[in-house]
């Protein structure tokens, strides 16, 4: 006799196609996750929308994945991965109110504001650190 060889269970659907573990591809790039999909049997992975960034995580990888981990699914039923986007730029800080304020007084050029009568104004360092006056 012949050395033992091990075939994977399969399960059969009502319609008599055959049904194949999904592979859990969560965490892995997509090139990974698709080659695990393909080596377990399945023809129709499809890229789904996109989770957004995510913190920690590369953009690239799959964040979801439907069907789920474990599901049974034949051999050409779509199995759709989420992935994660790059993260967004950074946004330069937000100058404070002081100084603000500090550049608006020092720079050299004009500056007109025209105020509605009763605006109030505030005077010496903003965000409400200075004097007010009332526009007349």
């Amino acid at each position: 006799m012949g050395p033992a060889v091990t075939i994977p269970a399969l399960l059969l659907s009502r319609a008599g196609r055959v049904l194949l573990p999904v592979p859990n591809v969560v965490g892995m790039s997509d090139a990974q996750a698709r080659e695990a999909l393909t080596a377990a049997g399945f023809t129709n992975v499809v890229l789904g929308p996109s989770t957004g960034s995510i913190a920690g995580v590369a953009a690239g990888t799959v964040t979801p994945q439907l069907p789920g981990a474990a599901a049974q699914a034949s051999a050409g039923d779509p199995i759709t991965l989420g992935e994660a986007d790059t993260a967004p730029a950074p946004q330069p800080p937000r100058p404070s109110c002081r100084s603000a304020w500090s550049r608006l007084r020092t720079s050299s050029a004009a500056h007109v504001i025209r105020l509605a009568a009763g605006a109030v104004v505030a005077d010496g360092g903003g965000c409400g650190s200075g004097r007010s006056r009332r526009a007349g």
